[in-house]
């Protein structure tokens, strides 16, 4: 009983342990500071994390930059048809544009009456000389056809000198395509004429064509509405637009140069290379 008495009065006397830290003004401060610099942490960093994985979705009917670059990086499926439609999307004085024409001119030689192939303007990125260019084979083949255009941008495309004229300087430019014209049957007074009255029309359709696209790069081949990548060798375009018929012609079976022509102006051969303007 005595050792009971003398264990509760040990217990009376007993202090409780104060684990409790004693905040002084400094401290406090430093703890809503921190907090606040933890908050701007997670709000700036999660700004630049993905919310979503999925997909933007393209609308083709839209000039919208965003989504011109969504549909540019992205590679279609080609769709068949019995008449492919090809568009060859450049700028006139681009030497990677160049390069292309001079891959998909047998190719049109070839298939040109099998397919749609047109050649579409996508605007001046090197200067005023570039659009007016651009004019001059627009009422060629307005004017002319299709065949008198590619006629046209063989010897365009292989005439190392118009390369040499600086910033498409006419004095240096127009006495070599009037060589052009003269070889090929072209009428002069009547592609100024156009280039003067008509080519502005055609030409803003087909700057807006390019931008519902989203055909911003030169060049960009689309084939029945789809954009694809492309080698650019004869043979590797004869392919890929061979791919888009319902019914394959026999002509498909004709096999084209396998070597990629130089880019810019003049004859040659280069090793593969998919760079654009």
């Amino acid at each position: 009983m005595e050792n009971k008495k003398k264990m509760v009065e040990h217990n009376k006397d007993r202090k409780t342990l104060d684990f409790s830290i004693p905040l002084n003004p400094w401290m406090l401060s430093t703890i809503v500071l921190a907090i606040i610099v933890l908050i701007f942490i997670f709000v700036f960093l999660g700004k630049g994390l993905p919310i979503s994985n999925s997909a933007t979705p393209i609308n083709n009917s839209t000039g919208n930059v965003n989504t011109a670059k969504v549909i540019q990086d992205i590679p279609q499926t080609i769709v068949k048809s019995d008449k492919p439609v090809v568009e060859a999307f450049v700028f006139s004085y681009c030497p990677y544009g160049l390069q292309f024409e001079k891959a998909l001119s047998p190719v049109y030689d070839l298939l040109k009456d099998k397919t749609d192939i047109r050649v579409v303007f996508i605007g001046a990125m090197h200067g005023e000389y570039e659009k007016i260019e651009s004019y001059r084979q627009i009422c060629i083949q307005k004017i002319y056809d299709k065949d008198k255009l590619w006629k046209y941008l063989n010897a365009f495309t292989m005439d190392v000198e118009i390369g040499k004229c600086k910033k498409g300087e006419e004095i240096c430019v127009n006495p070599l395509i009037e060589k052009i014209f003269t070889s090929n049957g072209i009428d002069k007074s009547k592609i100024d004429s156009c280039m003067k009255n008509d080519a502005e029309k055609i030409y803003n359709q087909d700057v807006a064509r390019a931008k519902e696209l989203g055909a911003t790069g030169s060049p960009t081949l689309v084939i029945n509405n789809a954009k694809v990548k492309f080698t650019r060798s004869p043979d590797a375009i004869k392919e890929l637009i061979c791919s888009a018929f319902n019914s394959v012609p026999s002509s498909c079976s004709t096999k084209l140069s396998a070597t990629q022509a130089n880019s810019g102006f003049g004859i040659g051969t280069a090793k593969a290379s998919s760079a654009s303007c």
